[in-house]
């Protein structure tokens, strides 16, 4: 995931938590702000910094407004096959070109593609996490930390 996906069930009505992440993403409403900002900063220190420090200061600003851009080719235009708007909920975000394999996988390795279960339908740990061996060693960690202290 990154990072912007809704993974748990959000407190307010999720209609207006996906609005939040897209108005987030993107900072709609704001460029106007942060593009003000900069030109005032530009006339205040354009004497005192060289043009590196001022690309370094203000380029961050502007990289930050121009994300759909700077992240993405399709939201350029530059690539015509543009896929349904996100959703930022985790099970039902459209997955992208990057996940179309570039080759074909024999079925024999299908297990290897299928997804790590942490939990159970009742909220427990999935008996393949309980029997991978990874709590055992987790616990020798820990032990081993409090030794330490």
């Amino acid at each position: 995931m990154d990072g912007t996906t809704i993974l748990q069930k959000p407190v307010d009505p999720i209609g207006e938590v996906v609005k939040f992440i897209d108005d987030l993403q993107s900072l709609k409403g704001f460029q106007g702000r942060v593009l003000k900002h900069a030109v005032g900063f530009s006339r205040l220190y354009r004497s005192k910094l060289t043009k590196m420090q001022m690309i370094l200061a203000l380029g961050n600003g502007l990289l930050v407004c121009a994300q759909p851009f700077t992240t993405s080719f399709a939201t350029g235009g530059w690539i015509k096959n543009v896929p349904r708007p996100r959703t930022y909920i985790s099970t039902t975000e459209p997955l992208d070109h990057m996940y179309t394999p570039a080759f074909r996988v024999d079925s024999r390795f299908e297990s290897y593609f299928k997804p790590t279960m942490i939990t159970d339908k009742q909220g427990e740990l999935h008996e393949d996490i309980l029997n991978s061996g990874l709590l055992r060693n987790a616990t020798v960690s820990a032990t081993a930390v409090a030794r330490a202290v």
